[in-house]
């Protein structure tokens, strides 16, 4: 997630306090620099559990921290964030409908053993595993690898 609008003053100390202490366990707090070396008041803040973020949104944003209110905003990615958002709020993924291209004549789509294309999919009838929250942080953590 990204805290910004903060004071400059703010340490990552400061924020790693307030955000493991009210929220929960921290993997990464990096507060950003400008070329002089000033704060530029906005922090990057790694939570060791994905869902940590929503509760941080929700109980800070727009909340004073040295007299300025934090803008918070989480920042997922695309795989995440269909696992762990509503699908109404999922990002959708694009589509080509293939308008405008033309095909090689004699090649069509199931000509790679009738799966089109990608790597393969499933076949008809099987049924994807759903996972629970603490797989996915799971997943999640072992694809990071991030120390604390």
């Amino acid at each position: 997630m990204q805290v910004s609008n903060l004071d400059r003053q703010v340490s990552a100390e400061d924020l790693k306090l307030v955000f493991s202490s009210r929220v929960g366990p921290l993997k990464k707090c990096t507060l950003m620099y400008d070329q002089s070396g000033k704060s530029t008041g906005t922090a990057v803040i790694h939570f060791v559990r994905v869902g940590d973020a929503a509760v941080a949104y929700n109980k800070f944003n727009g909340v004073p921290l040295d007299g300025r209110p934090m803008k918070i905003e989480i920042l997922l990615t695309p795989t995440v964030a269909q696992a762990v958002l509503p699908p109404a709020q999922a990002p959708r993924a694009l589509t080509n409908n293939n308008q405008g291209q033309q095909r090689n004549p004699g090649h069509s789509r199931g000509s790679r053993g009738g799966r089109g294309r990608g790597r393969g999919g499933r076949s008809h009838g099987e049924k994807r595993e759903t996972k629970t929250v603490d797989q996915l942080d799971a997943e999640m953590n072992d694809y990071m690898q991030v120390d604390s």
